[in-house]
C-alpha cells in the first residue's frame, strides 16, 4: 500500500527529475540560414574591414602614452599619493622604501633515503643516503653533494645542506 507522503515524495522528485531533464537538454533551434549568393564576397570584405580596424586600433594605440598608476592595489580604498591629509603642495610626497625581502631559497632537488652509521674508534660516524637527478649519493659531513650543496649535518633522522648562498635547509627522513 502506497502512503500519501510517498506519493507526495515521487510527485516531487519526477518533477525535479523533468525539470532537470529540460534545463539540461540541448536548445533545438534551427540552423541559421546562410544568405544566398556571393558568401565568399562578404567574408573577404569582413576581413578587410577587421584589416581596417587593426590598423586604426595599431596607430591609436602607438599615439598614446601611459602614465604610471597612482593606485596602491594593497590599500582599500586609498587616496593617490598627492591628495593626502596635509600634503597642500600637490606634488607626491616621497614615500621611504620598502627594503626587499630575501628570496627564499628553494629546496634542494634530493630526497634523504637513509642514514648509515658505521663505529669508529672516535664514535659513530653517519653518513646520508641522497637521491635525486637519477643518481645516489653517500655523503658525510662537510662532503659536496650534486655538485652545489654541501652537508653540514647528518642526524639519525635528518640531514642539513648548505648550497652556495649560504642557505641551509634540512632534508627529513620519509
Amino acid at each position: 500500500m502506497v502512503t500519501r507522503s510517498t506519493l507526495k515524495a515521487l510527485w516531487v522528485g519526477g518533477g525535479g527529475a523533468i525539470a532537470t531533464w529540460l534545463a539540461v537538454a540541448p536548445a533545438q533551434t534551427p540552423p541559421a540560414a546562410t544568405p544566398s549568393g556571393s558568401t565568399g564576397a562578404v567574408e573577404i570584405a569582413k576581413d578587410e574591414d577587421l584589416n581596417a580596424q587593426a590598423e586604426r586600433l595599431r596607430v591609436k594605440s602607438s599615439t598614446v602614452a601611459l602614465q604610471p598608476s597612482k593606485r596602491n592595489p594593497f590599500r582599500f580604498n586609498a587616496a593617490p599619493p598627492s591628495e593626502r591629509p596635509g600634503d597642500r603642495s600637490g606634488f607626491p610626497v616621497a614615500l621611504s622604501p620598502v627594503p626587499a625581502m630575501p628570496a627564499i631559497p628553494l629546496p634542494p632537488p634530493l630526497r634523504l633515503a637513509g642514514v648509515t652509521e658505521s663505529r669508529v674508534p672516535e664514535g659513530v660516524r653517519r653518513m646520508a643516503v641522497l637521491t635525486g637527478g637519477g643518481q645516489i649519493y653517500l655523503a658525510s659531513v662537510g662532503d659536496k653533494v650534486a655538485g652545489q650543496f654541501t652537508v653540514v649535518a647528518v642526524e639519525p633522522e635528518s640531514v642539513v645542506l648548505r648550497d652556495e648562498t649560504g642557505a641551509e635547509s634540512r632534508l627529513l627522513l620519509r
